[in-house]
Parts: C-alpha cells; sequence; structure tokens
C-alpha cells in the first residue's frame, strides 16, 4: 500500500512527467523500503539526464570513449533489473506474462483478460511512456449483451427511446486495462496494433486524407461516442500518423475519464521509432 506521501508523488509524476525531483524522491521511498524499482526509476533517470538527446529526441547513436563505460553499465543494471521485476510490475497493470527483454529498456508483454493479443511496452525513467497494444487490451473487449454498441432502442411506457446497456454501461465495452495503466504511469503514447484508418478517395487532382470511418461496429466507437475521437469528416487528416496520433490521445483521454481522473490535456509526442 502507498502512503499519502508516496500516492501524492506519484500523482505529482502522472500529471507533471516533467517533474523529475518527485521521481528521484518517490525512487528514495522505494529504495528505503528495499524494493528494486527504486534503483530502475534513479537508473533511467541518469540515463535520461545525461545522455537523452533533447533536441532530436533521441539517444545517441554514438557515446564518448569517456561515456560509454557509464552508459554500457547503466544498460547493464537496468536490463537486469527489467528481466527480474519485469513480471512483478507489469502484472500490477493487467499485464500477463513477459515475453522478451531488448535493448535495456523495452520489453514485450502478454495481456491477460480479454484476449492473449501482444502488448509492447517502452520505460522511461522509470516508468511505462509507451504501449503497442490491441483496441480491446485497452478499451476491453465488445460487450456480447449490446454487441459492441453501448445500448439500444427500447420501448418504454413514455415511447420509444434510447437506452445504455447496464452491462456496460453505455461503454460497449468490458473488462478494459487503460484505466488502470493511466492511473499509474504517466503514459505518453498509445499504438493501436489492429485498427488502422481509412482513406478517402477523391477525383483526380484532389489531395487524398485519411479519417476514422463513423461506424458503430468500428472497434473505436468508444471513443468517437464519448466525442474524445472525431470520426468521419471531421476527423480527415493528411497522414495515416496523424490520424494514429488523434487516436492515441482519445485513448488516454478516455481511460482518464473512466479512471476518475481531471482530463486536463494530453499533447503526447511525435512518433520516433525506428
Amino acid at each position: 500500500m502507498l502512503t499519502t506521501n508516496a500516492a501524492g508523488l506519484l500523482r505529482t509524476i502522472i500529471t507533471d512527467p516533467s517533474d523529475v525531483f518527485a521521481r528521484l524522491v518517490y525512487a528514495d521511498w522505494l529504495e528505503e523500503r528495499g524494493d528494486p524499482r527504486g534503483e530502475f526509476i534513479r537508473i533511467q533517470c541518469e540515463l535520461f539526464q545525461r545522455f537523452w538527446d533533447h533536441k532530436w529526441q533521441r539517444w545517441p547513436e554514438l557515446y564518448s570513449p569517456e561515456d560509454l563505460p557509464i552508459v554500457n553499465d547503466l544498460h547493464d543494471r537496468q536490463k537486469r533489473l527489467l528481466e527480474q521485476y519485469a513480471l512483478e510490475w507489469c502484472r500490477g497493470l493487467g499485464f500477463g506474462f513477459v515475453l522478451a527483454c531488448t535493448g535495456g529498456y523495452q520489453i514485450g508483454c502478454c495481456y491477460g483478460g480479454t484476449g492473449e493479443a501482444k502488448v509492447e511496452v517502452e520505460f522511461q525513467r522509470g516508468f511505462i511512456v509507451n504501449i503497442e497494444c490491441t483496441v480491446s487490451a485497452w478499451l476491453g473487449g465488445r460487450c456480447l449483451c449490446c454487441e459492441g454498441t453501448g445500448g439500444g432502442w427500447d420501448q418504454t411506457w413514455l415511447g420509444r427511446g434510447y437506452e445504455d446497456c447496464t452491462t456496460c454501461r453505455g461503454t460497449g465495452r468490458e473488462n478494459a486495462y487503460g484505466p488502470a495503466i493511466v492511473s499509474d504511469t504517466p503514459l505518453e503514447m498509445v499504438w493501436f496494433s489492429d485498427v488502422s484508418p481509412e482513406t478517402i478517395d477523391r477525383e483526380p487532382g484532389f489531395k487524398d486524407y485519411w479519417c476514422w470511418p463513423a461506424r458503430q461496429n468500428h472497434p473505436l466507437w468508444p471513443l468517437m461516442k464519448s466525442k474524445f475521437l472525431l470520426r468521419g469528416h471531421d476527423s480527415w487528416r493528411d497522414t495515416e500518423e496523424e490520424c494514429m496520433m488523434d487516436a492515441s490521445k482519445a485513448a488516454i483521454l478516455w481511460a482518464r475519464s473512466k479512471a476518475g481522473m481531471p482530463k486536463g490535456s494530453h499533447k503526447g509526442k511525435t512518433d520516433d521509432r525506428k
């Protein structure tokens, strides 16, 4: 159980990811209680502060002869901690089991609950910042009662009206892991591995666009229905990547709302994956 002070530090880290001091104080609190997560946070904060290229938002391709031994030592230590404890850290967020550990700071996981879909996460400064998963892992599996629509038209003594499904409370989904994840980590991006936007084919001479189709049976319909994600004509973008980033922002805001967290604003970040 987190104490009041520790819970406050975690909230600060989630609401203000740039506050490195809060992360280090939280790492001290963990280390005082013999929790190896504290050492992991401290190692990753040191890597980020000393070697992350803030201008280009990436890790250097080459290190100086003086820095290389330090970098190798920090990477070896964090990789050892990930291999030993990542299972325990991820299970608290709903992950099933660790599949692999690569690069010292990325791990692949597998979700339980609504399917066995592969999930990949990236840690930075001790917390998960990027996650790639299926829509059902984040939003939950499709509600069988309403077939994912969130409700339907019903005859009542007052007349015909629309009612939310009582099983999923109008979300169209069950067993969503997204709210638990955003409550515990300062997530920046969610990449959905099983959906992609559609292209709008226009007449010759006109530019084509990408958009999210406005269909009730679409996997991202809960985000559209909640008005976190624009749909149809309103969601037109120049590139597929822009549409995926819209979905990421909407998914995080949706999860924050379901977790009872302040909506705030979420800018996310550009995709620097290779």
